[in-house]
């Protein structure tokens, strides 16, 4: 992956006003101008979206904000999730996923006043709020879905909230940064206060906080993202294509191609672990590297041993036939066709 934010020169007026005003941080004109940017992308009230320094933080502080004691989330996802889950001082529970979609099969949970969840949408996945509705605390993480298309959190439900990530491996990168939205703006003003030390009308924290705020400087970034969006999903489309028209070649697409949107990964689905294997065995030898974003699932991680509740076999199924191939925007044909040629080759000898 090859990071690609806006450059200088779409950022220099933005930075510029940044100056003028004097404000670096602490909600400044150019945060403010940032949220409403991303309301009008996911079709919602300004008031309810918080940008914040991290989609880690924002799933910290989303799920804090959850009147329960335990949240049941994903063996399957990126750790930074379950870790969030783990700060937030609430129990985790890991549960496996379903082997079809890759997330939480919400429903196989029933709603509970002590229990909340949190649905990971897979690698820039659509986000559906049809799913779960039975739920009263949910919160979903959909990191690297604002290239899905179309996003319509309207009638997002009060008591939810959905993450985003503004990373530079995302779409509509920045560096580092994230936002939160909230289906209630009272639960998204507590946040606000959240990610700033529990201040909220004075200098005094009336409630749990942290420093979690966004920069002015990073909003100048963001906000040339947005200005630059629709040329940004066309260079991500154009390489999406290029990717899509391979996995079919070799009957390896994988979930992913459902979407509409665009995304950031090219994830393979290969028939079982020794072709995955020997896919990444050959890549390696020829000096292209492979990548389990994933790794085997949060389950076999040190860190979340005593969170284990039941069998992964799905997990277990999925990380082991799943390969994240080299992808970014601007690659160029010569990269498609090597790894095109490898992976015939890789096909032909298993």
């Amino acid at each position: 992956m090859k990071p690609l934010i806006p450059d200088f020169l779409k950022v220099q007026e933005y930075l510029r006003q940044m100056d003028s005003s004097g404000i670096y941080s602490n909600w400044g004109p150019k945060i403010k101008e940032l949220e409403k940017r991303i309301a009008l992308h996911v079709k919602i009230d300004p008031e309810k979206v918080v940008a914040c320094s991290s989609a880690t933080i924002g799933i910290q502080g989303a799920i804090a904000q959850l009147p329960v004691s335990t949240v049941i989330a994903p063996a399957f996802t990126f750790p930074a999730s379950n870790l969030a889950v783990q700060n937030s001082a609430k129990k985790l529970q890991l549960h496996d996923v379903d082997r079809d979609t890759w997330a939480l099969n919400l429903n196989d949970f029933q709603n509970g006043i002590e229990t909340g969840y949190l649905k990971v949408v897979p690698f820039g996945g659509e986000i559906d709020l049809t799913d779960g509705t039975h739920l009263e605390n949910l919160v979903i993480d959909a990191a690297a879905s604002l290239g899905s298309f179309p996003i319509d959190l309207e009638n997002l439900p009060s008591t939810w909230a959905v993450v985003f990530s503004l990373h530079a491996t995302k779409v509509l990168g920045i560096g580092e940064g994230g936002a939160v939205v909230f289906g209630d703006i009272k639960k998204a003003q507590k946040f606000r206060a959240w990610i700033n030390f529990g201040f909220y009308g004075s200098r005094d924290s009336n409630q749990t906080g942290t420093n979690g705020k966004l920069s002015e400087i990073a909003a100048c970034y963001g906000l040339a993202a947005f200005d630059n969006w629709e040329n940004e999903r066309s260079e991500w489309k154009s390489v999406q294509d290029v990717s899509r028209d391979i996995d079919l070649k070799f009957g390896t697409s994988s979930i992913l191609r459902k979407n509409q949107g665009v995304s950031p990964y090219w994830i393979t689905s290969f028939k079982d672990q020794e072709v995955t294997n020997h896919v990444i065995k050959l890549f390696a030898e020829n000096r292209i590297e492979t990548r389990k974003w994933w790794s085997s699932g949060c389950h076999k991680m040190s860190i979340f041993q005593d969170n284990c509740v039941g069998s992964y076999e799905n997990t277990d199924w999925i990380s082991s036939t799943t390969l994240g191939l080299p992808f970014w925007r601007h690659m160029p044909a010569e990269d498609f066709r090597r790894i095109s040629d490898l992976l015939e080759d890789a096909l032909e000898n298993t």
